[in-house]
């Protein structure tokens, strides 16, 4: 249960969200591609549902800092561990609502895998003759000929992939962010992890798509994340 601190803080921490996913809904409108389904939209904004409720989740704890109500909490006996809970919580429905948006029957999840595609895909046979899947085909006495269209390979489920990246980075980043000082030091180094998880997440998104990386590697994507909260744990012990 909540205190009415935490009840607060959730609020706050909704509040901020929300402001935050018009905005992102605005810049994803406005800059995306011509021809950009509202499936691929809805997709694109909820994959930064963990980005969105970090920030969200850290903008409600920084204003409790400077309020003075967590100083004063503490002063009372409210353990560290409580003190943030709301925020947390607020974090987590955010990131669940960016998860909803990204895995939903209206999104089309393949937008978050990018690959090259290429125009043709040449097959040499025997005889010197090519096939190109999409449907020609080229012997040396016959020329330019129509073919059959060969159907590619099954690859990974975009869904299946996208809960493997998306669901790790939910769990993870608001109870991350939430008790991030504003010192340089420590911003510097959660920055450094912040640019890792996203650095890797393309990496692996990249490789996914072009069938060269098992998705189950996405469930490392917040791991920098992670390496970084247990080493300011431990020097804050």
């Amino acid at each position: 249960m909540l205190n009415p601190h935490g009840k607060t803080q959730l609020a706050r921490t909704l509040l901020f969200g929300a402001a935050l996913y018009a905005l992102a809904g605005g810049l994803t409108w406005a800059t995306d591609e011509v021809g950009a389904s509202w499936g691929q939209r809805a997709a694109r904004i909820g994959a930064l549902g963990p980005l969105l409720a970090g920030i969200a989740t850290w903008l409600s704890g920084q204003l409790s800092r400077l309020r003075g109500e967590a100083r004063a909490l503490l002063a009372l006996g409210v353990s560290p561990s409580r003190l943030e809970r709301g925020a947390v919580a607020g974090g987590w429905i955010l990131s669940a609502l960016g998860l909803v948006l990204a895995l939903g029957p209206w999104a089309t999840q393949a937008s978050l895998f990018p690959a090259f595609e290429s125009g043709r895909n040449w097959q040499v046979l025997t005889g010197g003759t090519l096939v190109d899947p999409l449907g020609a085909r080229f012997d040396p006495r016959l020329g330019l000929t129509p073919g059959p269209v060969i159907a590619p390979a099954p690859g990974v489920s975009y869904w299946t992939a996208s809960v493997g990246l998306l669901l790790p980075l939910v769990l993870a980043v608001p109870p991350w962010v939430v008790d991030l000082r504003p010192s340089a030091r420590r911003l510097t180094l959660a920055a450094a992890a912040l640019l890792a998880s996203v650095a890797g997440a393309l990496w692996l998104l990249h490789g996914v798509a072009a069938s060269r990386l098992p998705w189950p590697l996405l469930l490392l994507t917040p791991l920098p994340l992670g390496i970084e909260y247990r080493l300011r744990n431990w020097r804050a012990a």
